[in-house]
């Protein structure tokens, strides 16, 4: 199910359902959450994926469109678990993926948020 959002199209990525408990609160969370975007012309897009796992890193796998091809996947994982993701911009590294066809795996670190472009 994909849908129109402004300039992009978001598309549906597969990705394992593993949940986590927060405590004795009852809260539970999804230990990996995504979003992936195509631009209007189809040319390009992204997947931006979420490990929420504090201690495991987690191997998962998107499904792209017919023709599509990873272009770099790019991620942050600060050591410190207090410190928000989005501040620590400039240790972002390379990470290392495996496109067969229309899918593609790779591993997110633990507590970390990656970016994957994709062409076509």
């Amino acid at each position: 199910l994909s849908r129109s959002h402004h300039a992009a199209t978001i598309i549906p990525v597969e990705l394992p359902a593993e949940r986590q408990a927060l405590g004795d609160s009852g809260y539970e969370y999804d230990l990996v959450r995504s979003i992936a975007f195509v631009s209007d012309g189809g040319e390009s897009g992204s997947v931006i994926l979420l490990n929420r796992d504090l201690e495991q890193e987690r191997t998962v796998e998107i499904i792209l469109r017919d023709g599509d091809m990873v272009a770099t996947a790019r991620g942050v994982a600060p050591q410190d678990i207090w410190v928000d993701t989005l501040e620590v911009a400039g240790e972002v590294k390379s990470l290392s993926f495996e496109q067969v066809g229309t899918r593609v795996r790779l591993t997110l670190p633990s507590h970390s948020l990656t970016a994957v472009a994709v062409e076509r």
